[in-house]
């Protein structure tokens, strides 16, 4: 019910459920991840820093949990040098458990992410180190993310024939996760009419818990591309509108929104969303590629 609440952007409600269950004696690490992610949507840096900590005391399998959700909430802030470390510790929870799957999840995890910023051979790397170490679905899902948006496409293409064949009934690796690394595959080849008609069965099950929004990301890509703003700000609104099922990626859907409304010619819209961005990336790493493009196109509106 937590989690439902969240979702729907009802936060006291979520809150109040979990303080309800925890009176009666229940306890759950869940519990603790459910309110990190409506810290992240609330931007409560005390919250966030209350549920890392906590995590810390913790069993390695339950701080390697946590852990995840601070590599995306520091990514998604533009704090990709934290989330490195991050992720280094992830490893270093996974190694020590002998757990070699996550060990790879959490490389891909990151390179997936640095793809996402605009830095494409530390992504590759990342990426091709990770399947060294092992494969699954999660581990090539996001190499292949890391691939597609750093324009390996063989490589990108591959994997998620691998997955398709290997979970051939798995209704959300065919239907979302496929379909989205084909679709950058389509964006990087200058195709984004193709890349939205691969995304269409992905509209059923993109709000969900297993896809936050993820298909209508790579679906506004594909409308900027095509020079499309409106198309492209409804995308982008709808991460913006349901902040409790996507977290993370709100400031960059910022951006999104801004490249919209420069399409449209709404300047001074564009002008706001663009100082949104910036203001959620006020602690970025300051080399960020995708970070450097922002700040020239706003330069450009002065």
């Amino acid at each position: 019910m937590a989690f439902a609440y969240m979702q729907l952007g009802r936060f006291d409600e979520a809150k109040a459920a979990l303080t309800q269950a925890e009176s009666r004696g229940m306890s759950s690490v869940a519990f603790h991840m459910i309110r990190y992610m409506i810290a992240c949507a609330q931007n409560d840096d005390a919250g966030l820093k209350k549920e890392a900590d906590w995590a810390r005391g913790q069993a390695p399998e339950i701080e390697m949990l946590m852990v995840q959700l601070e590599i995306a909430r520091a990514a998604g802030h533009g704090q990709i040098r934290k989330a490195r470390e991050l992720t280094n510790r992830g490893v270093d929870l996974a190694q020590g458990r002998q757990l070699s799957e996550a060990t790879a999840a959490f490389i891909t995890t990151q390179a997936a992410l640095e793809a996402k910023a605009g830095s494409y051979s530390q992504a590759r790397d990342q990426a091709m180190k990770a399947l060294k170490i092992a494969h699954g679905k999660h581990v090539e899902y996001y190499a292949a993310l890391a691939f597609a948006r750093a324009g390996e496409s063989t490589e990108a293409t591959s994997l998620a024939s691998d997955i398709a064949k290997h979970f051939p009934l798995d209704t959300f690796e065919n239907k979302v996760h496929i379909p989205v690394v084909l679709a950058l595959v389509e964006i990087h080849r200058g195709n984004p009419g193709r890349a939205i008609e691969l995304l269409q069965p992905s509209s059923d099950y993109e709000f969900g818990e297993e896809q936050f929004l993820v298909p209508a990301e790579v679906r506004g890509e594909a409308y900027l591309q095509m020079h499309n703003g409106k198309s492209a700000g409804e995308e982008f609104q709808k991460i913006l509108d349901h902040r409790g099922v996507a977290p993370f990626d709100f400031p960059l859907a910022k951006l999104g929104s801004a490249r919209a409304y420069l399409l449209l010619g709404d300047n001074l819209k564009a002008k706001a969303a663009y100082n949104d961005f910036f203001s959620f990336w006020k602690d970025a790493d300051p080399d960020i590629p995708i970070l450097k493009q922002a700040k020239a196109e706003y330069a450009k509106l002065q």
